[in-house]
């Protein structure tokens, strides 16, 4: 009787406490997942009513095209995170790679920088697989990144442009609202933890004199807000009225010391110069070497499988780059690719790329688009080879062909609307300069006389007959 007794009361103790513990578990498991909502909430709201104050934003760009030119803009404003991935292919010319990492953009206050480090804002974030880019930071300067990483695509920033970037971020001499609110803050926390350090010291050092010590507490203080001020703060200096003062009299004595140089003399020192910097040229011009990149498509992609150096030979240059995509048609010759890099006009900071391309059986041209989304620290100038004219021309005589689809945007070509398409998209202003070569034979011209080829009237139509040439 007494065995069942003690059966039954560790029935029910082991009841009670699963019931308790089961309880107790489930409470705790909703004050915790209250309280934390009830945190996120909270700081969702502070950070609203801050960047609201100080017009900042968070903005994360997820899988965008131009998601790969955030990087590259960024080093070009001298933010660099000196990690750096390369992606499709190594193009050591144009440095085809795109940089990744946490990196802080530039603040005037030390309260801004701490915030940067513990995440709240002035930085950003880009990922190793650059799948997205989390941007922190002023709500103009983002606004303007974004304007001009849609123009940067396949060409350099102007310096122009990168000026405007800089000011709206804050770099250099330009202040943003939340440098000049954090500054402001620093100046009263220093001048508050100082006359506090201070009156301490003073009271320490002086017993009984209350007042003196709240005079020399006040008194250092100002002092040191003072020092604060003037080398904390020395750029904005120049702007004051007796340095633009000093700085037009700087102006006044360079003038003054010009107009004293007699004029021949100084027409003589600027042709001598000219005559220098001119030589300087040429010899530059005559021994210089170009490298450019040979693009061979692979599955549904394209790739640089090659780079070659070569010397332009001024004297026979015929194939020129301009604002619209040109059409040449070139007599063939053997090694037909390198005879082309060696007449074609080439500036120094330019990098030329060549794709022997047959729209019949290679994948869309426009697949050409992600190797110039990266590197583009020089100017990208495309050249593409299509078939011979005549044999082109003759395969859209000849019975079409049943179109096929490989994979998105890898269509072939098979009619003439088609070509036409594909030279629309081509100047539709999302790649590089473009130049179109057909190469013809020593009758071509003369066939296209008598009996005009409908390749060649295409591209007339849609390049324009003065961007059409016979060369």
């Amino acid at each position: 009787m007494g065995s069942t007794q003690n059966d039954n009361a560790v029935v029910y103790w082991l009841i009670l406490t699963t019931s308790v513990s089961s309880v107790t578990t489930a409470i705790l498991y909703l004050f915790q997942y209250c309280f934390g909502q009830f945190w996120g909430n909270i700081s969702s709201v502070c950070f609203q009513n801050f960047a609201a104050s100080l017009e900042l934003r968070e903005e994360r760009f997820n899988q965008v095209t131009n998601l790969l030119i955030f990087p590259r803009i960024f080093e070009q404003l001298q933010l660099h995170t000196f990690k750096v991935i390369w992606n499709h292919d190594a193009n050591a010319q144009t440095g085809d790679f795109v940089q990744w990492g946490w990196l802080r953009l530039p603040t005037k206050s030390y309260l801004l920088a701490l915030l940067a480090f513990c995440g709240v804002t002035h930085y950003v974030y880009i990922p190793w697989d650059l799948k997205s880019v989390e941007i922190v930071g002023p709500a103009d300067a983002i606004a303007i990144l974004v304007d001009l990483s849609n123009v940067a695509a396949t060409t350099r920033l102007t310096e122009t442009q990168l000026d405007s970037l800089r000011h709206a971020f804050g770099m250099g001499d330009a202040w943003t609202k939340a440098d000049k609110v954090f500054i402001l803050v620093e100046r009263r926390l220093v001048f508050c933890m100082l006359s506090a350090c201070c009156m301490g010291l003073a009271f320490m050092l002086i017993p009984g004199f209350a007042w003196i010590a709240a005079v020399v507490g006040v008194v250092l203080s100002v002092v040191y807000v003072c020092w604060y001020n003037v080398f904390r703060a020395r750029r904005v200096l120049s702007y004051l009225p007796w340095n633009r003062r000093r700085a037009r009299i700087d102006d006044e004595m360079e003038v003054a010391l010009t107009e004293s140089v007699p004029l021949p003399m100084m027409e003589a020192v600027i042709v001598d110069a000219d005559e220098v910097l001119y030589q300087t040229s040429q010899a530059v011009q005559n021994s210089s070497q170009i490298i450019y990149s040979v693009l061979i498509p692979r599955s549904f992609f394209y790739e640089v499988v090659k780079q070659t150096t070569v010397i332009p030979k001024s004297d026979e240059i015929f194939v020129r780059f301009a604002k619209e995509a040109q059409m040449y048609a070139v007599q063939l010759r053997p090694n037909f690719v390198h005879h082309l890099a060696e007449r074609v006009a080439i500036p120094d900071d330019a990098c030329l790329h060549i794709c022997v391309h047959n729209p019949m059986v290679d994948p869309y041209l426009t697949e050409l688009y992600q190797n110039f989304q990266k590197g583009v620290d020089r100017e990208n100038l495309l050249m593409i080879i299509l078939p011979p004219l005549v044999h082109f021309n003759s395969c859209f005589k000849s019975t079409f062909l049943a179109r096929s689809r490989t994979a998105t945007c890898t269509q072939f070509i098979t009619t003439m609307a088609d070509f036409e398409t594909l030279l629309l998209q081509m100047t539709a202003g999302f790649m590089p300069k473009l130049v179109f070569v057909f190469p013809i034979d020593e009758s071509t011209h003369c066939e296209h006389i008598q009996t005009p080829l409908e390749v060649w009237l295409s591209s007339e139509r849609v390049l324009g007959r003065s961007n059409c040439h016979w060369a």
